[in-house]
């Protein structure tokens, strides 16, 4: 009897195990399927500055990587997205490298219904939080819906 009972459950093991190593989609794969994919800010038409009119760019770059650019007006600069997922509430997981701190953070994105997207949390490698339940941690205050620039 046990062992009639053991090849079902190892079929249903060897089955789950193929299922757990798939191949999961690429970076830029996800990216491209969630929307993420272009220019964002606060408000297209301003110029990029450090006034809350940032552009943040996510771009595909070669070999189907997707690189975040940033550009305050004053400073840019350009940090490889190491890992993309959606979580089942549809939030857009990033891992984000940043060369110029030796820091990879991690912040969610989710779509509005109305197009923008917005932050919903962001911490750094010692899981210090700079936004949490899409507020900003140092004040409270919301963080901005983000519009797609055409």
């Amino acid at each position: 009897m046990n062992r009639h009972f053991s090849r079902p459950v190892l079929a249903v093991v060897f089955s789950l195990t193929l299922t757990l190593q798939a191949p999961a989609e690429t970076v830029a794969a996800t990216a491209r399927k969630w929307g993420l994919i272009g220019r964002w800010s606060v408000d297209c038409a301003r110029p990029a500055g450090r006034d809350k009119s940032a552009v943040l760019a996510y771009e595909l770059a070669a070999s189907d990587q997707v690189v975040h650019r940033r550009d305050f007006g004053d400073t840019q600069d350009e940090n490889p997205v190491v890992s993309a997922e959606v979580s089942g509430d549809g939030v857009l997981n990033l891992r984000v490298f940043f060369p110029n701190f030796k820091q990879t953070r991690e912040y969610g994105l989710v779509k509005q219904s109305d197009g923008t997207m917005q932050t919903t949390y962001n911490r750094g490698p010692d899981e210090q939080y700079s936004i949490k339940d899409s507020k900003f941690t140092a004040n409270g205050n919301p963080t901005p819906a983000l519009h797609k620039c055409r």
